[in-house]
């Protein structure tokens, strides 16, 4: 029980904003988004960049085993995934952490 409320008290901010953004996301299921999140609480300026159509289930899916539910920084439901995944790489290159992850070092503030 210590445990699951340690893990509860360390978690409440991304609890609740996954608990107060569910429904508003639900409702972007089939649109495509893009997002940014951040990879590990320890280092918020490291911001994974994606896209999906399941915007729920992919926060979900995300597992680095350090997180339980990433902490969305930025979303945006757009016509042209495809090409805006492209120009945000090619923009984003030089922050690359690594390769193939689409893993930036950038400061969320300037997203």
């Amino acid at each position: 029980f210590s445990k699951l409320r340690e893990f509860i008290y360390d978690n409440k901010k991304l609890l609740n904003q996954s608990l107060n953004n569910k429904d508003i996301l639900d409702k972007l299921v089939g649109y495509h988004v893009i997002y940014f999140f951040v990879a590990d609480p320890k280092y918020p300026e490291i911001l994974k960049f994606g896209k999906t159509l399941d915007i729920v289930t992919r926060l979900r899916t995300y597992n680095t085993g350090r997180i339980y539910e990433p902490e969305l920084k930025y979303l945006a439901v757009v016509k042209n995934s495809k090409l805006i995944e492209d120009c945000v790489k090619l923009l984003l290159n030089k922050n690359t952490v690594y390769k193939r992850n689409e893993i930036f070092k950038i400061s969320p503030e300037k997203l």
